[in-house]
């Protein structure tokens, strides 16, 4: 009972504080701004039925002109495939039957790059075409949104969480953290309770991770109820395909939603136990929250996310440090990827991989923390007994 009472004089005062009452407002803006107008980003383009139908017209034309004499019986055979495909999509009754036909037009289009008879793009590139394409003829409603403001409440919701700078969500987090720490200074705060070091830190571990998604949570509300009223809800089974590393990936909104979630609560577990930790080992909240803030700079340097510069080795570390998975868009994917772009080329960084590498290195901060500070506070008392 005790604890609890520790928990929520930590929690409770911070909701009322006016720097955490402003980084809502700051985070709230950042969240809301992409539904009033389109957002610039890079996202699947569906073209318009003339562009088909003018493809196949063409083809027809070439195809009665005996433009394909002299291919192999094979190259002929992929070729009359992709014909067909496109006579599909020109002569589709609805949006189902006009997705599907994308869907194999797109396979066909695979087939003749595994021939050798395309260039210009990458294979994967007409893999996750194909994918999601397959996917959306399966919806009641397929819809592949190109803008943010089209979205509908929840593909919105886990778009905006993917594309605005990792900086918006990690900035509660230090935020939350360091008003934590600061209160949990204050004797009176805690009614001069004797509490243990190792109840106070992780109470106030508890404490910031909880204001931390709630600062988020309330940062996200404004636009999610816009674009609910606005567009509807959105459906959880909309596909999600993305390429990482040139391997295709496919959820469905449901789960990327899930995955987001969790890389959030990871971060602010790590972040707010290294905060934690070096402001009790050096006695400085605000030390511990500059040092916090550094770390969250690091994935949005230039270049660090697309390691394809880098030497290998360099790239081999990157998917195993935690900094990597505090951008979240690039580690779970979002509703609107460009498929053509690869979103992330870290080799061997993955959603997969991030969990385990956030919760180890918040086990291994915690663990290091707790001893050096047992150690510090071991020597302050021999000195002080020798005093």
């Amino acid at each position: 009972m005790c604890f609890f009472h520790l928990l929520s004089s930590l929690f409770y005062p911070v909701l009322s504080h006016p720097v955490w009452i402003a980084s809502v407002l700051v985070v709230s803006i950042s969240a809301t701004a992409p539904a009033f107008s389109a957002f610039g980003m890079l996202s699947f383009v569906e073209q318009p039925i003339e562009y088909y139908t003018d493809l196949y017209d063409q083809r027809k034309a070439l195809l009665e002109g005996g433009g394909y004499r002299g291919a192999s019986e094979e190259e002929s055979n992929l070729f009359e495939a992709s014909d067909l495909a496109l006579k599909k999509i020109v002569q589709a009754d609805n949006k189902q039957e006009r997705y599907l036909a994308l869907s194999e037009y797109a396979e066909a289009e695979l087939a003749l790059y595994d021939h050798g008879n395309l260039s210009g793009a990458e294979r994967y590139s007409y893999e996750a075409e194909s994918l999601l394409y397959r996917e959306l003829s399966q919806l009641d409603d397929p819809v592949p949104y190109c803008s943010s403001d089209e979205m509908p409440a929840l593909n919105y919701l886990s778009f905006v969480f993917a594309q605005n700078s990792p900086l918006f969500w990690l900035l509660p987090i230090v935020v939350s953290g360091f008003l934590v720490l600061l209160l949990s200074e204050r004797k009176k705060l805690v009614g001069c309770a004797p509490y243990s070091s190792a109840s106070l830190a992780l109470a106030s571990w508890i404490a910031a991770v909880l204001l931390s998604v709630s600062m988020v949570a309330l940062a996200m509300l404004p636009g999610f109820l816009l674009t609910l009223v606005r567009n509807g809800l959105g459906d959880v089974a909309y596909p999600v395909v993305f390429t990482q590393s040139e391997k295709v990936l496919h959820y469905s909104l449901g789960v990327t939603l899930l995955k987001q979630i969790e890389l959030l609560l990871l971060a602010a577990s790590f972040i707010t136990i290294v905060e934690i930790a070096l402001s009790r080992l050096t006695g400085s909240e605000t030390l511990g929250a500059v040092a916090a803030a550094a770390m969250c700079l690091m994935p949005t340097i230039s270049g660090y996310m697309d390691s394809a510069a880098m030497e290998a080795e360099a790239q081999t570390v990157l998917a195993y440090l935690p900094t990597t998975y505090l951008s979240f868009g690039p580690i779970a994917g979002f509703p609107g990827a460009y498929q053509a772009v690869e979103i992330l080329s870290i080799p061997g960084a993955s959603f997969e991989r991030g969990v385990p590498v956030l919760t180890l290195s918040t086990v291994f901060i915690a663990a290091l923390g707790a001893g050096a500070f047992a150690i510090v506070r071991g020597v302050k008392r021999m000195r002080r007994g020798y005093a």
